[in-house]
């Protein structure tokens, strides 16, 4: 028997399920462009048109600092914003909680993930737009140092993002 009961009050969700005889994925789609996403995982509440801002702006940084959309990392990256906007609290635990998510919703592995990462960063960090970049990295990072880690370049571009968002 499926049923899901859902209840709405001012900022909580309830959601009430039978797990007898649940599809692997069950996603519910409700008004106001809302998602709820029931997987063997945990449930997931989203809010789409978020997740297209965050996603929009993303893309468009980017390809302002010189990565493409065929870049290797580029899917991986965008996916890494939105997991970061939707918890701030995943960017302490890199390795284990966000290249792994990433990794399932990319149907890849942690490993793969966090070197397609590095791989499309390198590529933008040695064929430069120097002003975008100065113009984004240069208050958070000092590029006598070298290049940033994945998680400040990841850190560094998703608080850009978000400022972007903000302002706008």
């Amino acid at each position: 028997m499926k049923r899901i009961n859902i209840q709405f009050t001012e900022d909580v969700v309830e959601l009430i399920i039978s797990f007898e005889n649940l599809p692997k994925t069950a996603e519910l789609k409700l008004e106001d462009s809302h998602t709820i996403k029931v997987t063997s995982k945990g449930i997931n509440f989203q809010n789409n048109k978020r997740e297209e801002i965050y996603l929009y702006k993303t893309k468009e940084i980017l390809k302002r600092i010189g990565m493409f959309s065929s870049s290797f990392g580029y899917r991986n990256i965008c996916e890494a914003i939105l997991q970061i906007a939707a918890d701030e609290q995943i960017i302490h635990n890199i390795i284990k909680g966000l290249y792994t998510n990433i990794a399932i919703v990319c149907n890849s592995t942690p490993s793969k993930v966090e070197r397609s990462i590095r791989h499309s960063k390198e590529e933008v960090f040695n064929n430069p737009n120097q002003y975008e970049l100065e113009k984004i990295f240069s208050k958070n990072f000092n590029f006598k140092n070298g290049k940033p880690t994945n998680g400040q370049f990841l850190s560094i571009l998703y608080e850009y993002v978000s400022a972007n968002i903000r302002n706008n």
